[in-house]
């Protein structure tokens, strides 16, 4: 056997490349998107036989009797026609929310899916071209196998985990860096005191009818989204690990913790906001991994 033979006897399976909870969501889904077809291009023959046999029978008058038929048929050809979109999206939904990356839905569905041809002109030649494609995407059938196949092609040849980490600790990047268009490159808006973080722009105040009322701001939310990761491996944990400042608003700017890594975060009226780690070594370690090094993930988000 040569080596070209070699290749053509390997068959690459997404399902290798996804977790059972994973699958098992993917072919029901399937399922339900196969059953789909089957059942509307069967409702949608019988339909318009229904139409084209009042027409015979009443002189082509088919309204005489089943009047609104004609636009369910076109109803059900849209519904045939969209389902392979809602299909694609489903799935796309189903990984993001699992794995906490961002995927492009619409490129997916602009290589699995065929688009409509356009023309200026709407002549014999145009009428046949859209007959030939509206069978071609009634006809279409999509696999899950698919959609996994492009998911990949994303991802750049990380796993979702691995992409996930990727686009939380980009984002932490960006959190604490800005651009000045009188300094070269990104600029840091926070520094390292000790096992204190001090964010620059980290929280806003404002004192409505003798109310103090203090808020993150999502930047901050952000780096304590990827503090939470960095001591517990979860994603969007900051929330839970940091109820007291998960609300829109509150009233108090010192909030002490128990949890062992985190010692206190402090508010102040300038924006700024220091996190106390438990030690400045794992303060260290966090910010290496999280602050300092611009890596991989969407720049789109």
């Amino acid at each position: 056997m040569n080596l070209l033979e070699k290749f053509n006897n390997v068959e690459v399976m997404a399902d290798n490349r996804i977790s059972e909870d994973d699958k098992r969501f993917c072919v029901v889904t399937q399922k339900a998107y196969d059953i789909a077809s089957e059942k509307l291009k069967l409702l949608h023959t019988e339909m318009e036989a229904i139409v084209n046999e009042q027409s015979k029978l009443c002189e082509n008058n088919c309204y005489a009797f089943v009047a609104g038929c004609s636009d369910s048929i076109s109803n059900i050809s849209n519904d045939i026609k969209s389902r392979h979109s809602r299909f694609v999206t489903r799935i796309v939904e189903y990984f993001e929310r699992e794995y906490n990356v961002k995927l492009d839905a619409n490129a997916i569905r602009e290589h699995l899916i065929p688009s409509q041809p356009k023309s200026n002109r709407w002549d014999d030649e145009y009428r046949e071209t859209i007959r030939k494609y509206n069978d071609e995407i009634m006809e279409l059938s999509l696999s899950y196998e698919q959609i996994i196949d492009e998911i990949y092609a994303q991802l750049d040849g990380f796993s979702f985990e691995e992409r996930a980490v990727n686009e939380l600790k980009n984002k932490c990047y960006k959190a604490v860096h800005i651009c000045r268009y009188w300094q070269e490159g990104d600029q840091e808006t926070f520094e390292v005191k000790g096992d204190t973080l001090r964010l620059e722009y980290g929280c806003n105040f404002t004192d409505w009818y003798s109310s103090d009322n203090w808020e993150l701001t999502d930047d901050t939310k952000t780096i304590l989204n990827g503090i939470a990761h960095y001591f517990y491996g979860m994603f969007n944990y900051g929330g839970v690990m940091f109820r007291s400042l998960s609300q829109y608003r509150f009233n108090d700017n010192i909030h002490e913790f128990d949890s062992g890594f985190i010692k206190r975060i402090r508010l102040y009226k300038n924006r700024r906001a220091d996190i106390k780690f438990a030690d400045s070594k794992c303060l260290n370690e966090f910010v290496e991994q999280y602050l300092k090094t611009k890596i991989g993930g969407n720049e789109n988000d």
